[in-house]
């Protein structure tokens, strides 16, 4: 596979890239919202980057805060405050256009590397995961769309205890598998935006050919037997969710790795969990999410508490109960009530 040659090159695109779609969204607004990034562009992996990039510094500006020498942040009370407030601040993420561009840079860089160069991109994937790894890449699963058979293969080396060393072996396993014929059409994505240079971008290969038409939808695909193996839908005859299936396929042995209980899905959730959900299961409007989770906590187990979002939130809001958030919002209620069994 071709690999990339000229870093400035990347980098003046990239910058280019991020001016553009700035100017045009910024044309006649101030800021913007979390909702918003999610519909950028339509390129649905470069929405998904910028949110990972954003979400990436904002929780390295956290964890420093949280090694302030003058405060306890081991305290009970001071951790459960401190959840709250993380999780008001992700219902209202508001970013000037200073602030804003230089993430879709690094963003577009980004899904130009996952495109043309997996092995640059995983590699430092896998050095920023490098403290927690598992931790890592069960987050940032969702933000990679493009060649996510890679990063689950990774994700499910580090369920499995396998060091750095280790996930350079299975990377260097998938990399002769990619080919120009696969990795055009990602290129194409955003070629819509700001067509790319090629011969600049690999000067050592000459000026490539037109690309192929576009072949890859910029929606989620639909799960695919390499993502999910022997998992049955969760859906009803009349399109709700059946609690019964759901349980027993997260009591499967491929779920046997999911990291500990959680009590209070209210404020147990991750940051970047609760911006997905809004957007994609409540409408936009946190404060349905919250009054969900709530719900949900209340419920003596499962099968109820599964009922209630039948009743409550399935239909009326036209979820499809096989998408990756219902999943995932699933998988999070079954550890609630797991050890509860």
């Amino acid at each position: 596979m071709s690999k990339i040659t000229d870093q400035n090159y990347l980098k003046d695109y990239s910058r280019q890239f991020a001016k553009k779609i700035c100017s045009r969204f910024f044309e006649e607004k101030e800021f913007i919202e979390g909702g918003e990034i999610a519909d950028l562009n339509p390129c649905r992996q470069l929405n998904l980057l910028i949110i990972k990039e954003l979400f990436g510094r904002w929780q390295s500006d956290t964890a420093k805060l949280r090694q302030s020498p003058y405060f306890d942040f081991n305290k009970p009370q001071v951790e459960e405050a401190f959840i709250t407030f993380k999780n008001a601040l992700s219902n209202a993420i508001k970013v000037s256009r200073a602030d804003f561009e230089p993430l879709v840079a690094v963003a577009v860089a980004e899904a130009i590397l996952l495109a043309v160069d997996p092995e640059r991109f995983f590699t430092s994937e896998i050095e920023k995961g490098k403290e927690m790894p598992e931790v890592y890449f069960s987050e940032n699963k969702r933000y990679i769309k493009w060649r996510s058979e890679v990063w689950q293969s990774l994700q499910q080396q580090t369920e499995q205890g396998t060091d750095k060393e280790g996930l350079y072996k299975e990377l260097n396993r998938w990399l002769g598998k990619e080919s120009d014929q696969e990795t055009l059409p990602l290129l194409e994505q955003l070629e819509k935006t700001l067509p790319i240079n090629h011969s600049r971008l690999f000067p050592n290969e000459g000026e490539r050919s037109p690309l192929p038409a576009l072949q890859i939808e910029s929606k989620p695909s639909p799960i695919t037997p390499e993502d999910e193996v022997d998992a049955p839908s969760v859906e009803t005859s009349y399109g709700g969710i059946d609690p019964a299936l759901a349980w027993a396929r997260f009591e499967k042995a491929e779920y046997g790795l999911m990291q500990g209980s959680i009590n209070q899905l209210s404020k147990d959730i991750a940051i970047n969990q609760r911006f997905m959900f809004t957007k994609s299961l409540f409408a936009g409007d946190p404060e349905r999410m919250q009054h969900a989770l709530e719900k949900i906590d209340s419920m003596d187990n499962f099968m109820d508490a599964v009922e209630m979002l039948n009743e409550k939130y399935v239909q009326t809001l036209e979820w499809d109960v096989n998408s990756e958030e219902v999943q995932e919002l699933l998988q999070m209620i079954f550890r609630k009530f797991e050890s509860d069994k």
